[in-house]
């Protein structure tokens, strides 16, 4: 866990009552799909937790003094190493060492007071942010056909979560639910960085009449297979998809309220079969063999 300040890129609407909030700053802590943050928000008692969405890292340490040097001056005017070194230490005198800089992606829905009040901040308001929470997927369980399922705003960490599969070779089959075509998120973002992407709506408005489960269970009918699944939703989808894998491992991550985002007041506890575990720390994401809904 690392508390940063984190600056505004862009926080606009993508759907009904969902936005997508870009901050820049900081974040080497967040270093696993399925992690994540928690933002302080003015007025409010406790932090707003939300999932990443996805992380693009800039530079790193001597690395970003040097990119900084050269935006600041330009290389052409430093024709010897003595040159170009006194620029790097001049510079380095107001910038940290392996300090991971970049931008972080997150998809929240406003449902309440907090998530209103984040979806009025605008681009340069500077947000304190505990990053890099939580336990997040297992990417070396994936296997080779590995399935990701997201359940509305619950898609959000399927993006990182695909990428990161597709950097190691392994492209994923990613179904989707939402009420209806006014929801819907990630959709495109998914195509076009090359999952096969379907998609299940409640009122049929796109995709596949229905929800998850029934995307799922039409793909297994059409003879394809998955290695293991990956999903992330409200409760009772997560339930669903549980009893409708047989035979199938997986790695569920649960959205849930909490209180101090990190362990300590044990707010967010549910019961495995290894004992009681707590969702913002040992999880959000736990296998599907620990948990008790057999």
């Amino acid at each position: 866990m690392k508390q940063v300040q984190l600056r505004i890129r862009s926080n606009a609407e993508i759907a009904d009552n969902v936005f997508r909030m870009e901050m820049e700053g900081d974040v080497s802590a967040i270093t696993t799909p399925g992690q994540f943050i928690n933002i302080r928000v003015e007025g409010g008692f406790l932090r707003r937790p939300i999932s990443v969405c996805d992380v693009d890292t800039v530079v790193t340490g001597t690395k970003r003094i040097e990119k900084e040097a050269a935006e600041a001056f330009g290389t052409s005017l430093y024709n010897t190493p003595q040159m170009w070194d006194s620029v790097v230490k001049e510079k380095a005198g107001t910038c940290q060492e392996n300090v991971v800089e970049g931008t972080v992606t997150i998809l929240y829905k406003t449902v309440g007071a907090g998530t209103k009040a984040l979806a009025g901040r605008g681009q340069g308001e500077v947000l304190d942010v505990l990053t890099g929470l939580g336990n997040g997927f297992d990417i070396r369980k994936a296997g080779d056909a590995p399935l990701l399922v997201g359940g509305g705003i619950g898609s959000a960490p399927m993006l990182m979560l695909a990428k990161q599969l597709i950097n190691d070779g392994v492209r994923p089959t990613v179904v989707l639910g939402f009420r209806s075509v006014s929801d819907m998120i990630l959709q495109g973002d998914l195509y076009e960085i090359g999952c096969d992407v379907y998609v299940a709506t409640e009122d049929g408005s796109s995709g596949m009449k229905g929800f998850v489960t029934d995307q799922i269970r039409a793909l297994r009918e059409q003879g394809m297979e998955f290695s293991q699944f990956f999903a992330c939703g409200p409760s009772p989808m997560l339930k669903a998809v549980y009893r409708d894998t047989q035979g199938l491992e997986g790695q569920l991550s649960f959205e849930e309220r909490m209180g101090c985002g990190f362990g300590a007041c044990m707010g967010c506890s549910m019961e495995t079969k290894n004992g009681p575990k707590r969702v913002c720390k040992d999880g959000p994401v736990f296998m599907k063999s620990e948990l008790l809904w057999d």
